[in-house]
């Protein structure tokens, strides 16, 4: 609720993920709403694999803006086909756990290749993480857990 919120508009909404396609393509509509009554910026999704992107944009009127996931140098710059399946449909990759997931992964930040690349620039293994992600085309997200 935006009045909790204290504004009559947000910049992004993100819906989260669901079991259920006809739930995830009714709370998608409520989205579709705000964005066209101006109360919302942007819509994108949390978490949504191929099945439910597939599920959603089959009756979208608006396609998602983002889809926000976890995803990092270890997975490789499209972890199961996801990022250039969304990418495909026209919904960019917002990427969370750019070092690992629930927190630092001392072994993603220990891993040769991020090693390698954090000594060559003179930067910290966490900072070559995050360039990775950028230089791949992906939105990050710095949260704290």
């Amino acid at each position: 609720d935006r009045s909790i919120l204290g504004v009559d508009t947000v910049d992004m909404w993100l819906l989260r993920d669901s079991p259920n396609c006809d739930v995830m393509r009714a709370q998608w509509a409520v989205l579709e709403e705000a964005r066209d009554a101006g109360k919302v910026g942007s819509i994108g999704l949390v978490n949504y694999c191929e099945k439910q992107l597939s599920c959603l944009l089959e009756t979208a009127r608006i396609t998602p803006a983002v889809n926000y996931y976890y995803l990092h140098v270890g997975q490789g710059p499209d972890a199961g086909g996801l990022r250039s399946f969304g990418e495909k449909r026209g919904v960019r990759t917002f990427a969370y756990g750019a070092c690992g997931e629930a927190g630092p992964s001392a072994s993603l930040l220990s891993s040769d290749a991020v090693q390698r690349a954090a000594t060559a620039h003179g930067v910290a293994p966490e900072a070559v993480c995050v360039r990775w992600l950028t230089q791949n085309g992906a939105a990050v997200s710095a949260r704290p857990t």
